[in-house]
C-alpha cells in the first residue's frame, strides 16, 4: 500500500534547492525503517541525472572527482565529490557504470558545462 492509499499527507520542503521535494509522508521514523528494510524508495526526481560515455569516461571522472574511478567494476555503485581545478569540493554525486555509460545522480545541475570531445589525458 502506498502513502496515498494509506491516507498519509506528503510533507514537502518549502525552501532551498530541494524545494517541493517530499520530506516524508507523516511518519518519518516508520518510513526510514521501511527504507532500511528495502520496503520503500526515495523520490529523487528533483535531482539531476548526468551521463558520461566513451572509453575514457572513468579516466575523466577520476581526474574531476575525489574517487578512484579507474578500475571501477561494472555495476558497483559509488559516491564521489566533484572538485574544482583548485581541488575545492563543488558538489557530490552518486552513480554506477554499466560498462558503456556512467550514470550519475546529483543535486547540482551540470547543464552549463561543455566537456571536451577529444580524449582526456
Amino acid at each position: 500500500m502506498g502513502a496515498a492509499e494509506a491516507g498519509l499527507m506528503a510533507v514537502t520542503n518549502t525552501s532551498g534547492p530541494d524545494q517541493g521535494a517530499v520530506l516524508h509522508h507523516g511518519n518519518p521514523v516508520a518510513e526510514q525503517r521501511a527504507m532500511v528494510q528495502g520496503r520503500a524508495v526515495v523520490d529523487r526526481g528533483h535531482h539531476q541525472v548526468v551521463t558520461f560515455t566513451g572509453p575514457d569516461r572513468l579516466v575523466l571522472l577520476h581526474a574531476l572527482t575525489s574517487q578512484a574511478f579507474e578500475g571501477l567494476t561494472v555495476g558497483t555503485p559509488t559516491t564521489a565529490l566533484v572538485l574544482s581545478p583548485q581541488g575545492h569540493v563543488e558538489s557530490g554525486l552518486e552513480g554506477v557504470d554499466d560498462g558503456e555509460t556512467f550514470w550519475a545522480i546529483t543535486a547540482v545541475s551540470y547543464t552549463h558545462l561543455t566537456l571536451p570531445t577529444t580524449p582526456y589525458v
